[in-house]
């Protein structure tokens, strides 16, 4: 049955996760199951095509959801930058397109606008959905376009007061196929006036895409088939206007294949989603595409207008060498001097490449996926959003992965700020509001060990730009690991921390890597910190850092130089249930006994090693490294953690021992990272406290008890056993 189901007033909730339902995950305290979580019921139902847009505080979410034969519109807001979520609000549920390649949604200040086409039968309607008090509430429903024709290629985009909707009506039997049209408003949305662009007599238009407004200038992108159908030969036009919509200039901006004939490909994949083909600056225009040049080498290209589309600067290949593409993810930001481009390849690595000359000339094409790092070597689907506090890009991709380009050409390699459980994630999205990066996707599938999955379901996690507060409280890190019980629940918790791979770049000559551990059993080979690069699994032989623990809980260092690997096991164990001190230091001096592995502030293991620190493009991880389906408690650990550092030398014993008792102050020479987690800010961040941005990312439930180990020397007895050193509590004041 269809129905129009609208909501005038949402309720505000606070948000928190529901306990865990069958149908969705919810096992992160850090990531919002926006669709079936944070207070809203579990329907079971497949959530999809998620869209998301910030402005000031108020973050915007729209998806759709597969119910049965019908697909709903949702629409969720945050008021807070995405700390707390207002209820669902399901504005249509009926027979909705549920392309993945539309854009449905834009905002521009408290104007929230949403599109969807719905099929009533007998007739196709373009329904227009207006907030006009950044989402609070939302006016009756408005039918914009009715036709007994199909209609296809929605797009919105607002600005300002302006409001520019695109659409196609399509009738594959009448003597015009397709009719293209732009509904204006220049009223917020009030009214809206329908005006005809272009109609196409013998149906050849197609993969129209990229609806972009720039004050009055207006851009639109589509494809023209040529010639014998089988050839697949298309050309790309640019539409433009700088009247905002009244008058257009069509002009074919791609260029001729070896046959002499255009070979633009779709500029959208439609088993993935919606990017950006065109970004603006004023008057300036970027277009991007693949297709076929003059030899034809499938290429990706992009063409520059300094004058709003009424001239082209010339074709620019960005692509370089790599030629193995998938065609129609490629995506492009722009402002000023600045251009950035991104696009995938058919092996799902993401190359980009970037301009510092308006895009008269580019520096090549960069790999973004580095093959030696585990969850960053690959991704699909990229976005890319301008960042203008410092003329350099955000690149998203699956998992969700985050990195950023900078325009001297240096990269931030991704994070990553996923969940090991999830079996897929697709379709992410980006907006930015103050101080945070707001990031949305569809994710979910985590296998049940009962024959099924959970359904995919649309997540947020709000990324901070600006660093967080450290905490006064002294409070630990407490990891636990919980493997899938296969009872049909999907409970499952791998707990760790995820630092960005660009801390590797302090290390070369020298290191030393401390922290406390308290670990809550023994009896199998558990992960401390690793360095995870693509292929880790074994303790005695590292691909890089790691600081593993043996069955018996004896630590074994691991490091990775230009000579080889050097594996290194202490001599004593760890005590179960008490707080243990480790470290581990390198130098390459040439000195006898320059790797060395100490517990508790006593060497209990050395070798002698040559090279420098070799650097892999990696994450590093506190605690668990994989999870979900087939893992198990040899994946990480059930312990506490503390006082994590990292330095750039290699400190003496004396150091170790004397300076695990104390707290720093953050700009000591040669620190370069320091977590004390006395703090975890609402999306599961810990502060690097060097100053150094390397930020901690919480994943799955992570908690951070009071751990007073402040002064420990004067609250604990030293005991030696045969094969133990531990550390006895003898006062309040410190945990055992």
């Amino acid at each position: 049955m269809r129905r129009l189901i609208l909501y005038l007033k949402l309720a505000v909730l606070t948000g928190f996760l529901l306990p865990l339902a069958a149908t969705a995950q919810q096992n992160s305290n850090w990531l919002r199951n926006l669709s079936e979580g944070m207070g809203e019921a579990v329907s079971g139902y497949e959530d999809l095509n998620p869209e998301i847009a910030a402005s000031n505080e108020v973050v915007h979410t729209a998806w759709l959801t597969w119910v049965g034969t019908n697909k709903q519109l949702n629409y969720r807001r945050s008021a807070d930058n995405g700390l707390s979520w207002e209820s669902k609000v399901t504005l249509l549920e009926g027979e909705l397109d549920y392309d993945k390649r539309y854009r449905r949604l834009a905002v521009s200040g408290n104007y929230v606008h949403l599109i969807i086409n719905w099929n009533l039968g007998a007739t196709r309607e373009l329904v227009y959905f207006r907030s006009t008090d950044g989402g609070a509430t939302f006016e009756a429903p408005e039918v914009l376009f009715s036709t007994e024709f199909s209609i296809y290629n929605l797009h919105i985009d607002a600005e300002g007061s302006m409001v520019r909707i695109f659409m196609t009506e399509d009738c594959h039997y009448c003597a015009t196929k397709k009719w293209l049209y732009l509904l204006k408003s220049d009223d917020n949305g009030a009214n809206f006036t329908p005006q005809l662009i272009k109609e196409d007599v013998n149906g050849a238009y197609s993969s129209f895409t990229g609806l972009k407004m720039e004050g009055q200038n207006l851009y639109l992108l589509y494809l023209e088939s040529i010639g014998y159908w089988a050839n697949y030969d298309y050309a790309l036009h640019l539409l433009s206007s700088t009247d905002g919509g009244d008058t257009f200039t069509d002009q074919v901006i791609s260029e001729p294949a070896q046959s002499g004939a255009h070979h633009a490909f779709p500029l959208h994949d439609s088993n993935n989603g919606y990017n950006p083909k065109i970004a603006t600056d004023g008057n300036q225009v970027w277009a991007v595409w693949s297709g076929w040049d003059e030899a034809n080498t499938l290429t990706v290209f992009v063409r520059h207008s300094p004058d709003a589309g009424a001239s082209f600067s010339p074709l620019q290949k960005v692509s370089g060498a790599v030629t193995n593409l998938h065609s129609g993810l490629e995506t492009i930001a722009a402002h000023g001097d600045y251009v950035y481009v991104i696009f995938n390849t058919a092996n799902n690595k993401l190359f980009v490449n970037q301009s510092a000359d308006g895009g008269a000339s580019y520096s090549g094409a960069v790999d973004f996926t580095p093959t030696s790092g585990y969850y960053l070597d690959g991704g699909i689907e990229p976005q890319l959003l301008f960042d203008p506090t410092d003329n350099g890009a955000y690149a998203l991709s699956t998992g969700p992965k985050v990195g950023k380009l900078m325009p001297n050409g240096a990269t931030r390699e991704a994070n990553f700020y996923g969940l090991y459980s999830f079996t897929n994630s697709r379709r992410p999205r980006m907006a930015r509001s103050d101080n945070y990066l707001h990031v949305l996707m569809e994710a979910g599938g985590e296998w049940t060990q009962t024959g099924g999955f959970t359904d995919v379901n649309v997540w947020y996690r709000r990324i901070s730009l600006a660093g967080n507060e450290p905490g006064q409280d002294e409070r630990a890190l407490k990891m636990v690991l919980v493997p899938n019980p296969a009872d049909g629940s999907g409970t499952n918790r791998f707990d760790n921390m995820i630092i960005e791979p660009a801390l590797g770049n302090h290390f070369s000559e020298a290191m030393t890597i401390e922290f406390w551990v308290k670990p809550d059993s023994v009896g199998v080979e558990s992960k401390m910190l690793t360095q995870y690069v693509a292929g880790t699994w074994n303790l005695y032989n590292p691909l890089g850092f790691q600081l593993w623990a043996s069955a018996a809980n004896e630590p074994v260092a691991g490091i990775v130089t230009t000579t080889g690997a050097y594996a290194l096991p202490a001599t004593k164990t760890m005590a179960k249930g008490f707080w243990n001190h480790l470290a581990v230091t390198y130098a390459d001096d040439g000195s006898a006994g320059n790797l060395k592995i100490f517990l508790n502030g006593r060497v209990v293991n050395q070798l002698t090693a040559t090279g420098t620190i070799t650097q892999p493009d990696a994450l590093w991880i506190l605690g668990s490294i994989t999870g979900g389906f087939g893992a198990g408690e040899w994946n990480g650990i059930n312990a506490s953690f503390d006082e994590l550092r990292y330095w750039s030398v290699a400190r003496t014993p004396k150091e170790i021992r004397d300076g695990r008792f104390t707290t720093l102050n953050g700009d000591e020479p040669g620190l370069a990272a320091y977590y004390r987690f006395n703090a975890v800010s609402p999306f599961g961040e810990i502060t690097d406290l060097s100053g150094n941005g390397h930020t901690g990312h919480l994943m799955y439930k992570e908690e951070s008890p009071p751990a007073n180990i402040t002064d420990l020397g004067l609250h604990f007895s030293y005991a030696q056993m045969v094969n133990t050193f531990a550390f006895q509590q003898e006062s309040n004041g410190a945990e055992g």
